[in-house]
């Protein structure tokens, strides 16, 4: 069972965690196979990446369970921030992004009430040729939130790695840098829905 440990960097409060390899491997498996159910997606995804594909969510958990580990870390996500358990889970968009060298994602946020991002492959940046700087940011995740203050950072920055999971607030600002390498790097990115109660919990509190 996916575990989740819930940080607040900067306000906004990020989950991560982990789904199974036994997981990741059939995401894979799926994804790479001629069985797979996919759309062409690039055109209404903010990335310069050449292949990102909209998934249908019902088939991908049939094939992979891949919907139920994230019913469950968003579950754990959102108990930890408001103490309340969820009692549905929508996906209105979840799509996989397959980024080649020096491909990037620009700064950008979703919607939906909650978001997140995968990963079941991961790039080989070489390093023997790069700064120590390029070697830790190539292909990371940068999470933003408003501005650099004392004892406040504005930036979150995350090398993932095969298996990784992370869960925001659909406002969040983040964009992925580019990297080198001759491998792709998989993510799967997805909006979800949770019951519009514990959604409006912090309106609530404040009224």
């Amino acid at each position: 069972m996916p575990i989740i440990k819930v940080i607040a960097p900067f306000g906004p409060r990020i989950g991560r965690g982990n789904i199974s390899l036994n997981c990741v491997n059939l995401v894979n498996e799926y994804l790479d196979s001629d069985n797979v159910v996919s759309s062409d997606h690039g055109a209404y995804l903010a990335g310069e990446i050449r292949n990102e594909r909209l998934l249908d969510p019902v088939i991908l958990n049939e094939q992979t369970g891949l919907g139920d580990e994230i019913i469950t870390v968003v579950g754990q996500y959102v108990l930890s921030a408001t103490n309340k358990k969820i009692t549905k889970l929508e996906f209105p968009a979840i799509w996989v992004n397959d980024m080649n060298a020096n491909e990037y994602n620009p700064t950008h946020w979703h919607s939906g009430h909650i978001s997140g991002v995968l990963y079941t492959k991961i790039h080989n940046s070489p390093g023997e040729d790069l700064s120590i700087k390029q070697r830790n940011n190539d292909g990371a995740i940068n999470l933003i939130h408003g501005s650099h203050q004392f004892l406040s950072p504005s930036l979150y920055t995350y090398q993932p790695k095969v298996g990784d999971i992370i869960v925001f607030p659909h406002y969040l600002m983040h964009q992925v840098n580019p990297f080198r390498g001759d491998q792709i790097r998989r993510s799967i990115a997805f909006n979800c829905y949770i019951d519009e109660g514990i959604f409006d919990v912090y309106e609530k509190q404040i009224s």
